[in-house]
């Protein structure tokens, strides 16, 4: 009987604690998630092109090598100047979402 009465109890605490936190005007979505998101993405789209790039053609495998090595310097980049108040990412999102268009792009190409 305690256990039906316990997890109520702690399910509405935690609603409690997440609405509170939110009303109190803690921004959860902060340039560092944007630029963790951008990371693990990168990181995902790699493990997916080693899969297939035994497919991928020469010319293209040296498209997205280059793309590659540009979507990584952005986000290095990107995590350098991380907290720094002048600091405007726009030119480094720009060059991670043309790389990763690329990348994309190949993919896609390779997988049909």
């Amino acid at each position: 009987m305690k256990k039906f009465i316990v997890l109520p109890m702690l399910l509405i605490f935690l609603f409690g604690s997440f609405v509170g936190c939110a009303n109190m005007g803690i921004n959860l979505d902060t340039p560092e998630k944007k630029y963790l998101g951008a990371r693990a993405e990168l990181n995902l789209l790699l493990e997916e092109y080693i899969q297939l790039q035994g497919r991928v053609s020469d010319g293209d495998h040296a498209i997205a090598k280059e793309a590659f090595k540009a979507a990584d310097l952005a986000l290095d980049t990107w995590e350098m100047m991380l907290g720094k108040k002048d600091y405007d990412f726009s030119n480094d999102i720009r060059a991670w979402l043309n790389a990763k268009n690329i990348i994309i792009d190949i993919i896609r190409r390779v997988a049909k």
